[in-house]
């Protein structure tokens, strides 16, 4: 849960939104020449460059009046407190008058030491005539319970999904100045709790759209190959509750111990099992599409979320087509412009750029034809190391992969060898024998590596557990290497469900449905298949570089550290029975005949990938968005 996340991950994204909020009112406020000039001065001979072609964000039109800490009681008497930011005359600094649609966001995060929402209004969006309500989830800020007691925040729990659907009826029938359409908005935990709420709240809600940014939720985002990431760790910081306000902090406290025990005692919780499937955003899809809400999802290639945030993209779409929400989508499947996706360079919380989600929010909450769901290639995604932005519509991105496999003499190679062995032994990667390395030739052309990757190993350990992990890495011409991406996996929980993993056109498996339901140790020295999912990406790799393949068998504290916690994770604190049943293992790695350990890459030609128009805007932060989302194929 996000609730793993001590004061300091809170404390990163607090003074990320804080940062953020404050470039949002210098753009909305004193920054008018400059956004007009954006919009109209390059663009006033022409037809727009935002995406759909005819939209336009204008001026802002409005200061904010701020209301805040306004009680709203919900059916079990528990009362949650929200901050509301209302249009308001430029002149006279009062409440615009008229009516406006609503953008809610449920948030957790309190000024440390205080029960004060850290999360601020969004300025930007209320200038361009938009509500903004910031309400706390229960258990957070000045939240009571039933009877004026304290609560623990237990997130994405169905209670707060259902007070999410309360909340949204609040603001739409008893807010004043609400016109009664709303749109949910904002990221992280702000982003994940709109995809429970929206499952929960049925066709037409009030709710016409939402942008769960830097948001995916599952057992992965915490288990790392059923290994606790570094959110794990730093949870158990004493104060790590402190960021959900002091009112509820024992009972959050009290809360988090318990739930840490679980983990390390290997109780349900510390499996992918009812808990957690309650609480997987994917499994909300088919939900989500049934409540008629069109969602635009943003991530990075970097972020901590971005395998779920993918992944929720896929189910959306395959539920609006009817599908299994979990499968691959075919490659012929048609995509709705409903269910987008942003993926840029950047970690969590970042590259989030408001003026398109303004016009987002325009078009489906304002009802003005801004052309942004015009489009059959409903991901947009920044092509790491060919610096440019493209347009794709499925997930797998190819279904023809090209397997590598490791022989002797540290070789990667495209034909399987003959057998042979390798050692390694569990240990620290700066320790001996602990750390195997494959490199391929180099390549003739570039390659674009894009999509889901599983490496498949097959290995035997001296004892009755196994840690496993893979790194892929591109390295050049003159030898320096960069990581792609990487993966890792507890032998133990090495079962997968065959109808529900992914394969290619060759029948090779590209993305394995672990089960992580309960542990299976290994018999000593017999060979078994281990299959490690790589994070997808979407990497060009030049001419006359080369891919390589590390297979270790712990993270460094290079990487498991707090400066992490944003970035993808690693495998990096170990559970009660895996302290007993790791230390001192020995493993080898089987090369050739049948046990021919191979990694499987989705190589794409880069030519075969339109560059699409991008640029920095006014509220991008300085990256690089993608402006050009397509248009509709017949």
């Amino acid at each position: 849960m996000y609730i793993l996340i001590n004061a300091f991950w809170r404390k990163i994204e607090c003074l990320i939104h804080s940062v953020r909020e404050r470039a949002y009112f210098i753009i909305a406020v004193t920054g008018t020449i400059f956004l007009s000039a954006f919009v109209m001065g390059c663009f006033d001979d022409g037809p727009s460059s935002w995406p759909g072609g005819r939209w336009y964000p204008g001026e802002p039109q409005y200061g904010m009046a701020i209301e805040k800490n306004v009680p709203i009681v919900m059916d079990d008497g528990a009362t949650l407190y929200a901050n509301i930011g209302y249009p308001a005359d430029l002149e006279t600094g009062k409440r615009a008058e008229g009516t406006f649609p609503v953008l809610l966001t449920q948030n957790q995060y309190c000024i440390p030491g205080t029960n004060e929402s850290i999360y601020p209004l969004n300025q930007f969006l209320v200038s361009h005539g938009y509500i903004y309500v910031v309400a706390q989830v229960r258990g957070t800020g000045y939240t009571t319970g039933p009877d004026g007691d304290t609560l623990a925040n237990d997130m994405f729990s169905e209670r707060q999904a259902e007070d999410g659907v309360q909340l949204v009826d609040w603001v739409a029938h008893e807010l004043d100045g609400s016109n009664g359409v709303v749109g949910l908005d904002g990221l992280s935990f702000l982003g994940i709790s709109q995809i429970f709420t929206a499952a929960k709240l049925g066709p037409d809600s009030p709710v016409k759209a939402m942008v769960p940014a830097s948001a995916g939720h599952s057992y992965n985002l915490y288990f790392s190959g059923g290994i606790m990431t570094s959110l794990e760790d730093i949870a158990k910081i004493p104060p790590a509750n402190i960021i959900l306000g002091v009112k509820n902090f024992f009972a959050n406290a009290k809360w988090q111990t318990w739930l840490n025990e679980q983990y390390y005692e290997g109780k349900e919780e510390a499996y992918n099992g009812d808990y957690w499937q309650k609480k997987t955003t994917s499994n909300m899809a088919e939900q989500v599409v049934a409540s008629g809400i069109p969602a635009l999802l943003w991530t990075g290639w970097n972020a901590t979320e971005m395998a779920d945030a993918l992944e929720l993209y896929s189910a959306l779409q395959n539920a609006a087509a009817g599908l299994p929400p979990l499968g691959p989508m075919a490659l012929d499947q048609p995509a709705t412009g409903r269910y987008q996706i942003i993926v840029g360079s950047w970690i969590h919380g970042f590259g989030i750029d408001q003026t398109l989600i303004l016009e987002w929010y325009d078009h489906w909450l304002k009802g003005q034809d801004t052309g942004i769901d015009e489009t059959s290639t409903p991901m947009h995604l920044y092509e790491m190391k060919g610096d440019r932005w493209i347009n794709m519509s499925h997930v797998p991105f190819t279904d023809t992969y090209t397997p590598f496999y490791i022989e002797a003499e540290g070789k990667l190679n495209r034909n399987i060898p003959g057998e042979g062995q390798d050692s390694i032994r569990w240990a620290n990667p700066d320790e001996e024998n602990s750390m195997l390395f494959y490199t391929s030739a180099p390549l003739e052309q570039p390659k674009t590596i894009a999509g889901t990757i599983t490496t498949t190993v097959w290995a035997s350990s001296s004892n009755t557990n196994m840690e496993l992990i893979a790194v892929l890495y591109d390295v050049d011409p003159d030898g320096k290497e960069k990581e792609i991406t990487h993966g890792a996996l507890l032998g133990s929980l090495r079962a997968v469900s065959d109808e529900g993993s992914w394969y290619d056109t060759n029948d090779i498996m590209i993305q394995a449905r672990h089960l992580f339901l309960s542990d299976d140790y290994l018999t000593p020295d017999k060979t078994e298949r281990f299959d490690i999912n790589l994070y997808p990406t979407l990497w060009k790799v030049g001419a006359g570089h080369s891919l390589r393949l590390e297979i270790s068998t712990m993270a460094g504290s290079d990487r498991c550290n707090v400066l992490e916690v944003l970035d993808v994770a690693w495998p990096c604190v170990l559970s009660k029975s895996q302290e007993e049943t790791l230390p001192g293992g020995v493993y080898t790695i089987f090369q050739g005949g049948t046990t021919a350990t191979r990694i499987n890459i989705p190589f794409v030609n880069p030519s075969s990938l339109a560059t699409i128009y991008s640029d920095k805007t006014p509220t991008s932060s300085g990256f690089s968005m993608p402006l050009d989302w397509g248009t509709i194929l017949e």
